[in-house]
């Protein structure tokens, strides 16, 4: 058995309305990874988060991986999912913003971001105040829409233990980022108790671990 990675739909969008780029992209993986003999399984990117790093729990808590153009969501509930669902809004908005208010390139601006910024730094230069700056808009971006969505569901009532949240993606390893995070999230009006946030113990290949878990159990159950 394959699995493979796949953004979520929009928060907000109806199974039925699912928009033709992202069916695309999962129907053409899929049949790629037939064509080559697999019995391939589409896994949301931000659920695979949660079978990398939640065991323990049960595969019960909430996987949000920060990427460059999309920030992915997911709750599982005991490895059964409840609502999955992605922000249009990730690295490349940091990198694109804070380029056009310096003057500078977006590809300079992405490597600095990557090598040299700290969220915890006092960041005096143009650049690390713009890249800051940004990374606050996203941070209370996805904080915001992440509850909106959280408080819109119906399905929430399932939920009757506190959950934790675990964080991935390249979007997400500033120093500083997952405390900043955890922050603007507690405090926002929730339905559901956080029990703790914290960084998958890899942020950058989580995704792809979660999909190897994904597959191995499924394989164990089939």
């Amino acid at each position: 058995m394959l699995s493979f990675s796949v953004p979520s739909a929009p928060a907000g969008t109806p199974p039925e309305q699912e928009p033709a780029v992202f069916m695309h992209h999962r129907m053409v993986l899929k049949r790629m990874f037939e064509e080559l003999g697999y019995q391939a399984t589409a896994v949301p990117e931000g659920e695979a988060v949660v079978y990398a790093e939640l065991m323990e729990t049960g595969y019960t808590g909430l996987g949000i991986s920060f990427g460059a153009g999309l920030v992915n969501v997911a709750l599982n509930y005991m490895a059964l999912p409840v609502m999955a669902f992605s922000l249009e809004r990730g690295g490349d908005f940091i990198d694109a913003s804070s380029a056009e208010v310096t003057g500078e390139k977006s590809v300079r601006m992405r490597l600095f971001k990557e090598s040299k910024f700290s969220l915890m730094a006092e960041n005096r230069d143009p650049a690390s105040r713009a890249i800051h700056l940004f990374y606050l808009d996203l941070i209370d971006y996805v904080a915001e829409g992440l509850a909106s969505a959280l408080n819109e569901s119906d399905s929430i009532a399932v939920l009757d233990m506190p959950i934790p949240v675990v964080i991935a993606g390249g979007t997400s390893m500033p120093q500083g980022f997952v405390q900043l995070f955890e922050r603007a999230l507690r405090g926002k009006s929730l339905p559901l108790e956080i029990s703790e946030v914290r960084a998958a113990r890899d942020p950058l290949n989580a995704v792809a671990f979660g999909c190897l878990e994904y597959a191995r159990a499924n394989r164990r159950n089939g």
